[in-house]
């Protein structure tokens, strides 16, 4: 509150006009302009009047610096929940990863060596080096598939396979 009432005082003191006397003089052939007299009972030169403007209400500054602050405060505590969820979804999937490798499963987010680990290495592997692979593995009429993206799998099909010897 101390802060706003000393902002206001600062613009009561910038918004009031000031004029001093102003004396136009001849001093060695030259015309000057002086804030003393040149002669005794010189008058002071007519002006032109000052232009005057009225205070601008700008409203009550502590009060749009607590709505800035409590915007930003609103920001930050979005951000950071954010922040947790991605937390939590990441320590969940890392979970399921570690299920599926204990259970020979093959789930999204697994990587190629979790992969080679849990199924061996495939019988074909289609894309191979790209973005988008294809591991196809062929056990007589039995055929799964996992895809990757980026590294990782994607998606696996026929789950009902089982970890070759």
């Amino acid at each position: 509150m101390k802060k706003s009432a000393l902002l206001t005082l600062m613009a009561l003191a910038c918004s009031c006009p000031v004029r001093a006397e102003v004396y136009r003089c001849v001093v060695g052939g030259k015309l000057v302009f002086t804030d003393i007299a040149c002669t005794a009972g010189a008058a002071p030169a007519e002006l032109a009047p000052l232009s005057t403007m009225d205070a601008v209400p700008h409203g009550d500054f502590a009060k749009q610096y607590d709505e800035r602050e409590a915007r930003r405060s609103a920001e930050v505590r979005k951000s950071r929940a954010t922040e947790a969820e991605a937390y939590r979804a990441s320590k969940a999937q890392a979970a399921a990863i570690r299920q599926g490798e204990v259970e020979g499963r093959i789930v999204p987010g697994m990587t190629r060596s979790q992969v080679e680990r849990i199924l061996n290495l495939p019988t074909q592997i289609e894309g191979q080096g790209g973005p988008h692979e294809r591991w196809v593995y062929k056990n007589g009429r039995d055929q799964r598939t996992v895809v990757f993206n980026n590294g990782v799998v994607a998606n696996a099909s026929n789950g009902n396979a089982r970890k070759r010897k």
